[in-house]
């Protein structure tokens, strides 16, 4: 029904802030390793979810966004030595994926 639809909309919102904030800290705690392979993670799991496109499975992951995508970038520049070339991949990276995904949706 429509309120557990508008629910399960706020958990993912929840859910994804909540992952923001753990890429942030991993990376202010120097587990920049970690940071990415978090970051990374959302997107494998959204792309192999959404390739089954519609099903609730892909319903209720949670999407890679512009505001994990910060995370990250701000995870690579806290890095000693900065990780210039890798916030530069996932910037590029976004920008291509979100694209796809928007046509996609």
């Amino acid at each position: 029904d429509h309120y557990s639809k508008i629910q399960e909309r706020r958990r993912l919102n929840n859910d994804s802030r909540a992952l923001e904030r753990e890429i942030v800290q991993l990376g202010r705690r120097g587990k920049t390793n970690e940071a990415l392979v978090l970051y990374r993670s959302t997107w494998d799991n959204y792309s192999r979810n959404n390739s089954k496109q519609k099903t609730t499975t892909a319903r209720t992951t949670i999407r890679p966004t512009t505001r994990l995508m910060n995370s990250a970038i701000d995870a690579c520049a806290r890095a000693r030595p900065p990780r210039i070339s890798t916030a530069f991949e996932i910037f590029k990276e976004g920008i291509s994926k979100e694209k796809s995904l928007s046509t996609s949706l």
